[in-house]
């Protein structure tokens, strides 16, 4: 699979650097005719994408664009690497409050952890900080968090989004 050209034409492949997150779509539920690559994620050699056609995440080669695995979840549609615990995290979608987020090892491509409500239904952003998981959900128009090394679900710190919200960036500022 070839790097995306809208990414290709604008900037050089040297400038993503571990962890570089790219959301396809319009921030809001997609209907089914628009489902497919949902987010793209570079972590060293490969990048990891979402890819709801095939319930996974298909892992390529950066150099070749070859895809030698594919890392099985269902619905997958938000990306995020986490330097301290080194897990990225896949966001999976599903009806009926079915969704949630799981952590893969990139060493053996398996899901090592998940982290889930039994409300969870569109998780899109996910970022962590400090041993934290902070995931939107975007049905409930509500920000959670769980403690990343115990799968622990510890509330959610906000209740109602001002609109759909699609990603989540921490920041020192």
């Amino acid at each position: 699979m070839a790097f995306p050209s809208s990414l290709e034409e604008k900037h050089s492949r040297k400038k993503f650097y571990p962890g570089t997150f790219v959301q396809f779509g319009a921030p809001a539920p997609h209907d089914v005719y628009e489902q497919g690559i949902r987010s793209i994620l570079h972590y060293r050699d490969t990048i990891w994408i979402a890819n709801e056609n095939i319930d996974g995440v298909a892992v390529a080669d950066i150099a070749t664009g070859i895809i030698h695995d594919i890392v099985v979840v269902h619905c997958p549609i938000g990306l995020f690497f986490d330097e301290t615990s080194g897990l990225i995290f896949v966001g999976s979608k599903a009806k009926h409050w079915g969704g949630g987020v799981y952590a893969v090892s990139p060493k053996t491509l398996r899901v090592v952890a998940n982290y889930t409500t039994h409300r969870m239904n569109h998780p899109t952003g996910i970022t962590v900080h400090q041993d934290i998981l902070y995931v939107a959900e975007q049905t409930r128009g509500e920000i959670l968090v769980f403690k990343v090394s115990t799968q622990e679900y510890l509330g959610r710190i906000v209740k109602k989004t001002p609109g759909q919200i699609e990603l989540l960036l921490l920041s020192d500022c």
